[in-house]
């Protein structure tokens, strides 16, 4: 398999839980083919998670500290919609 547009398509299947789908590519016809695809993503996931979640930690608080720091908004506080929709 190195067609770039099929590794894409079989990559975005996995990540939106299309796995029904994955059987119909060429050199993934048999279920045991399937697992591994999808052993693969969760294995590549659970090493990629752990980056974003130390920084959600960190811009989570930096805004906590920053929120000590934003002016008075009471003014603000009204009836008024900034956007409606119908």
């Amino acid at each position: 398999m190195t067609d770039a547009n099929e590794v894409l398509a079989i990559i975005t299947d996995i990540g939106g839980n299309l796995l029904n789908n994955l059987h119909t590519y060429p050199g993934v016809n048999t279920p045991e083919k399937v697992d591994i695809l999808v052993r693969a993503a969760h294995q590549a996931f659970s090493l990629s998670y752990p980056i974003v979640y130390y920084a959600s930690i960190a811009f989570g608080g930096i805004a906590f500290i920053a929120s000590f720091f934003l002016p008075d908004i009471d003014k603000f506080m009204d009836n008024h919609i900034a956007v409606s929709y119908h």
